[in-house]
């Protein structure tokens, strides 16, 4: 597989967050912490299918989940430049933050099948709520492994969340008094 990319473009966030944005409008659900899960999911799926992020953007672990590193920097860079505006209703402290795009993305950045993929996880996860996203990305392996701020590999993707089945258990079971012997010989080698 390909690796993500070693340069983390920005641009692409910024225009992604526009699109997300603008196709969300309806959505009474979406607000900072449901584009930080779908950005996420739309990043780990293409990765998994593909070996590229959508993105490239770096991912964290947060106590809410899983979040592009860029993100914070980046709605603010949006919102001061009145690309969006983030908006909470004084009256409900539940409420999403929500984010209303004020211009149009440039999808020029991004292909067809991205675009697809997109349209994909936003569809997928159409009202359903922040908190109801973050409990789910708190199942991914990557997200539950790693410490608070930590980097979130994209190949955690590649790892599945089944139980191993009893032939992989014993497979794996060889594995470690291989592992064993061999470092047990090298030791010995190494001290003569």
């Amino acid at each position: 597989m390909k690796s993500v990319k070693a340069k983390t473009d920005h641009r692409r966030l910024r225009e992604l967050i526009l699109y997300i944005a603008s196709r969300s409008e309806g959505d009474f659900a979406f607000g900072k912490v449901k584009i930080n899960k779908l950005l996420f999911y739309i990043d780990f799926l293409a990765y998994l299918n593909t070996g590229n992020s959508i993105t490239g953007e770096e991912y964290q672990a947060l106590q809410q989940g899983p979040a592009p590193r860029g993100m914070k920097p980046t709605l603010d860079a949006l919102e001061k430049q009145k690309e969006i505006a983030i908006k909470r209703d004084p009256d409900d402290p539940f409420a999403p933050h929500k984010i209303f795009a004020l211009t149009s993305p440039d999808l020029s950045l991004f292909s067809a099948d991205d675009i697809d993929r997109v349209n994909r996880v936003i569809d997928q996860f159409r009202n359903q709520s922040g908190t109801a996203m973050s409990n789910l990305s708190h199942k991914f392996v990557g997200w539950a492994f790693a410490q608070p701020r930590e980097t979130i590999p994209y190949s955690m993707a590649l790892i599945g969340s089944r139980e191993p089945s009893l032939s992989e258990r014993k497979f794996g079971q060889g594995l470690v008094s291989r592992a064993q012997k061999y470092l047990a010989d090298y030791a010995e080698s190494s001290c003569m």
